[in-house]
């Protein structure tokens, strides 16, 4: 979702590093922001870190069905 997103949704003001990668509702509907696409081509290195959030977002949703 990325940093800007993160802050509208979640009403937040803190750095962004400490809202990656944690869980906040929005509507009653689960959040997990990570980082952006462009964010990723320009930091490639953390790849991994949006890779383990993609697998705990994968998580959640099969704990749902």
């Amino acid at each position: 979702m990325g940093e800007i997103p993160t802050r509208v949704l979640s009403g937040q003001s803190e750095e962004f590093s400490r809202l990656r990668g944690q869980w906040f509702k929005y509507q009653e509907i689960d959040v997990m922001p990570t980082f952006d696409p462009a964010y990723l081509l320009l930091h490639p290195h953390e790849k991994r870190e949006a890779w383990n959030d993609l697998k705990e977002v994968l998580r959640r949703m099969r704990q749902e069905d």
